[in-house]
């Protein structure tokens, strides 16, 4: 046991890509059209994994040493040409609970494999906050967008906070952990407007094979597309009737109504009068902690290779 372990410490040394998230910046673009490529990448472990090994143990019981030793015995040969990768969106933390845990989700990757470089996806605040309220509404929440934004917990139990429109915070603290050298940043922006350029920045970080083609990176259309925002309001109403994780005591007996709602939510602009609603959100979102939002992309610019005011975050 003691040479096995020697072994993977030893691996250890080896470097890896480590992709973070954040959640609803095309992380399922990637995992699934880019990172699955097994000419350029080795994808090392699963969601579920990620979870069961790193995530889901108690402070008082996580141990390095299991997810370490499950990506050491993954590892691509020292001779492959392909990059080693850990792509996991629940790294960044529990968004609903104001990802509190994404600072010790952090220190626990260090912990695992301190050779690793950094890659974090972003997104445009307005756009990404709406982006993730639909997700709660997805998830069955019934909340109104300014009842999500404003909500105050009882002492004790934790929610989303607005803190989270602050992407340097944690990339800053990734930075602490791994080195500001070993930090790339690149929005999602970039990936919508000109996928090859977004894959070269990538891929020269990961210092993916100069003979690895981005254009190889399949594209099948988008990808975890959601419904828009105009959909809402169909999504509560749809949160009456079934269960799900925001909601376990809906009534599963009416689940087959919920579900037709959900679907519809797709495909309808606009119900029971809400066509607004998109612009009732952009208000609010707007409004919210703006000036904090400004100084926390400026200050993250350091780690993205293109301009962030081109692509419509607040500077």
């Amino acid at each position: 046991m003691e040479l096995k372990m020697s072994r993977i410490s030893r691996k250890a040394d080896r470097e890896i890509l480590i992709h973070p998230g954040f959640h609803k910046t095309g992380t399922t673009y990637l995992q699934e059209c880019v990172f699955s490529n097994e000419t350029i990448f080795n994808d090392l472990c699963s969601h579920q994994e990620v979870h069961e090994l790193l995530v889901k143990p108690h402070d008082l019981e996580f141990n390095p040493g299991a997810f370490r030793e499950l990506i050491g015995s993954r590892l691509s040969p020292l001779d492959s040409r392909v990059t080693d990768v850990v792509s996991s969106e629940i790294l960044s933390g529990t968004m609903f609970t104001g990802s509190r845990d994404s600072a010790v989700l952090a220190e626990r990757l260090q912990s695992v494999w301190p050779q690793a470089k950094i890659v974090f996806t972003i997104r445009a605040q307005g756009p990404w906050m709406r982006s993730v309220y639909i997700q709660y509404l997805k998830r069955g929440g019934r909340k109104s967008f300014e009842q999500f934004l404003r909500h105050t917990p009882e002492p004790g139990y934790h929610w989303f906070a607005t803190a989270l429109l602050e992407y340097d915070k944690l990339v800053f603290r990734y930075a602490s952990l791994f080195g500001l050298n070993r930090i790339i940043v690149l929005p999602q922006e970039l990936l919508q407007a000109d996928r090859t350029c977004f894959l070269q920045h990538l891929f020269q970080f990961a210092g993916v094979s100069a003979k690895a083609d981005p254009a190889s990176a399949s594209y099948e259309g988008k990808r975890g597309k959601s419904p828009p925002a105009s959909g809402a309001g169909l999504l509560r109403l749809a949160n009456l009737f079934r269960a799900a994780p925001m909601n376990p005591e809906g009534p599963a007996f009416l689940s087959f109504l919920g579900n037709s709602l959900v679907r519809a939510s797709y495909r309808v602009p606009s119900i029971f009068g809400k066509a607004d609603e998109k612009a009732q959100l952009d208000d609010l979102i707007g409004n919210e902690r703006l000036d904090g939002v400004r100084a926390s992309n400026r200050r993250l610019q350091e780690f993205v290779p293109v301009d962030l005011s081109k692509f419509g975050y607040a500077i």
